[in-house]
């Protein structure tokens, strides 16, 4: 399969390793119907780890096609998931604010990481106060493997179900904003 490698590019689902976190939910309502109970992440003595693994890409064809006004590149390009992928966690906190720490110290850590980016623009949903990530890196920096786009696409999984999304039915169409905002292939690492 031949995807268009820009801003919003897809490609095929091939699997996932998942860890789920609980949401308890309140009985029905009349008229109101079940909604979502303030999160366990209320009580600071409840600390739950989500938990997804992030497998890197190969492109298997690359052809450069033209430069855009922008300054980047049109590309065609076939990308192919490989098992090798890095495993990203977060644990909620009820210390405001977003913190990443990675297995590898010559990954930045700060707001120069997709996961935290992605984690910045992540919206919409309620979310406890702070969220704690845990990179632990096996896909090289700078490779060419998409491991921070890979990484990037789980936290934004993660955040979903956190926020009492379904894993089943993670609505990939509605990122697609976010994922233009992080990086031309963090899409497709939504589906694989």
């Amino acid at each position: 399969r031949r995807v268009v490698a820009g801003p919003g590019s897809m490609g095929v689902f091939r699997g996932r390793d998942l860890a789920f976190f609980d949401v308890p939910v309140a009985p029905a309502q009349p008229g109101i119907g079940r909604r979502p109970l303030p999160g366990p992440w209320k009580d600071p003595s409840v600390t739950r780890t989500l938990a997804l693994s992030a497998p890197a890409k190969i492109n298997l064809f690359l052809e450069i096609l033209g430069r855009r006004p922008d300054g980047y590149h049109t590309l065609s390009t076939l990308f192919q998931q490989v098992s090798l992928g890095d495993r990203l966690s977060v644990t909620p906190s009820p210390r405001p604010g977003i913190s990443l720490s990675c297995s590898d110290p010559s990954v930045p850590v700060d707001g120069r990481n997709l996961v935290v980016r992605a984690a910045e623009l992540f919206s919409g949903r309620p979310l406890p106060p702070g969220l704690r990530f845990r990179l632990t890196k096996r896909v090289p920096a700078g490779a060419g493997l998409g491991g921070g786009s890979a990484d990037a696409a789980a936290a934004l999984r993660l955040l979903w179900e956190m926020s009492g999304g379904s894993s089943e039915r993670f609505p990939a169409g509605r990122f697609l904003p976010v994922t233009r905002r992080l990086g031309a292939d963090v899409s497709f690492f939504f589906k694989g």
